[in-house]
Order: C-alpha cells, then sequence, then structure tokens
C-alpha cells in the first residue's frame, strides 16, 4: 500500500509477483489495491481490477475493487457490468460493499438493480453504501 500511495510504479513487478504468491487474505487485499493504482493507464482505466477478476483471487479483487471505490473511478460501462455480475454471484457476496461504495458514479440499469439488492443487505455499511450510490453521491470510506 506505501508503494501505490507513493505512486511507486516500479514497485508493479513486485506486485504482480507477490500477487501469485500464498499469503495472507489482507496482504493480498492490500497488493489488489496497490495495483489498480499504480497498474492504470489513465485516470478510469478498469483493466488492472479486470485482470484481478480473472484472477480467481477474492482477496485481491476485494483490494482492486476498494481501490476503484476509495479513487471514486467512473469506468466505461462495460467494465462496470462485469464488475457488478462478478458481485452478484453468491460466491462473492464479501466484496459487495466496495462495488457499492464505488457505484455512486456508476449508471446503468445492472447497476440500479445491483444497489437495489443491496440496500437490503445483511450488512448496514453495505446497505448506506448502495443507498448513497442510488442517490449519486458518495460516502468517504477509510479503510485503514
Amino acid at each position: 500500500m506505501a508503494l501505490a500511495e507513493s505512486g511507486c510504479e516500479e514497485g508493479l513487478t513486485l506486485l504482480r509477483r507477490l500477487a501469485n504468491q500464498d499469503l495472507e487474505p489482507m496482504v493480498l487485499t492490500a497488493i489488489g489495491d496497490a495495483l489498480v493504482r499504480l497498474g492504470r493507464r489513465f485516470p478510469d482505466d478498469p483493466s488492472p481490477l479486470l485482470k484481478l477478476l480473472s484472477s480467481g483471487s477474492v482477496a485481491l479483487v476485494e483490494g482492486g475493487i476498494r481501490a476503484v471505490a476509495m479513487l471514486r473511478l467512473k469506468l466505461p460501462y462495460d467494465a462496470v457490468r462485469r464488475i457488478v455480475e462478478h458481485a452478484s454471484h453468491p460466491r462473492h457476496s464479501q466484496v459487495r460493499f466496495w462495488v457499492a461504495a464505488a457505484a455512486g458514479g456508476w449508471d446503468g440499469p445492472e447497476v440500479e438493480g445491483f444497489l437495489r439488492a443491496c440496500a437490503n443487505d445483511g450488512l448496514a455499511d453495505t446497505r448506506r453504501a448502495a443507498m448513497a450510490a442510488l442517490q449519486k453521491t458518495y460516502i468517504k470510506w477509510n479503510p485503514l
């Protein structure tokens, strides 16, 4: 996370190598966050997160989506659709909060349906994030 915060793009090689290791989930979450922050070629570039979605690592994906939410990225529609589809699957319930938190700047029927479902989630923070996103606003989250 320090590499990402400092903008140290030279750290991408190390982070990509670490992403393939069997590490603690919180470490992988931090790596996923850093890969999205450092790997973007332009401000709203979805490609680093889309790569993580296909990695099969729940922790990496969670970190990547967390970065998207914290950066309030307004991703292209196709990327948003893939993210919402991923988070809608029952196996990926742990990422729903961060997807809802990221969705304040997203549009589309899939987004609205996802957020309406999240508005009834069992977790209060997920409900709160979804309600804010439905109003096209963001709540300030501090994951640390």
